[in-house]
């Protein structure tokens, strides 16, 4: 199989899918502080990583969803597939996917979760507690770490999806 560079920008592993072999392999990314990258997986989902981010992948996916793994931020531009649902895993929370564009927020060291909904839907679980939400576009789902609660409120989603086209937005909010 190939993979290869995205323009120069990231890595391109659209068009796996189709190789015949039974055997899934990972792939993992780390970006360090001040970084950014960028990659297309094998099902076409694109994915936006930030600073001090991680994410694990199959080269290709296999059985019944479409599973990664990820610490830290990304925004994500998932392909539709009803059968195969989407899922980013974190150790603090799940988002199931059905099609959508979303940045998800999982810092090991922040006191929240975060997954903003641009477009589609989704539904996030807590993992420790299994509570679920279903957010609609505008919305934001927060799950405090420390108490365990899931809740929902609308907000801006350009705020908190900027920085993938290397923006820095704030409103209302203390420069410090």
């Amino acid at each position: 199989f190939g993979v290869t560079l995205a323009e120069g920008q990231g890595l391109d592993y659209s068009g796996l899918d189709s190789v015949m072999d039974a055997k899934v392999e990972y792939h993992k990314v780390v970006v360090p502080r001040g970084g950014e990258y960028f990659l297309t997986l094998s099902d076409g989902t694109q994915v936006w990583l930030n600073a001090e981010s991680e994410i694990r992948y199959p080269v290709r996916f296999t059985g019944s969803k479409r599973e990664i793994f990820l610490e830290g931020e990304a925004f994500l531009t998932v392909t539709p597939n009803k059968e195969k649902p989407f899922v980013v895993v974190s150790s603090k929370a799940s988002v199931t996917v059905l099609g959508t564009e979303f940045n998800f927020r999982a810092y090991p060291d922040e006191e929240n979760v975060q997954t903003t909904l641009v477009e589609g839907s989704v539904i996030m679980q807590s993992a420790r507690y299994k509570q679920q939400i279903r957010l609609i576009p505008g919305e934001q789902g927060t799950l405090e770490i420390e108490t365990g609660k899931l809740y929902k409120q609308e907000v801006n989603t350009y705020l908190y999806t900027a920085w993938k086209d290397g923006r820095f937005a704030f409103r209302n909010t203390r420069l410090e």
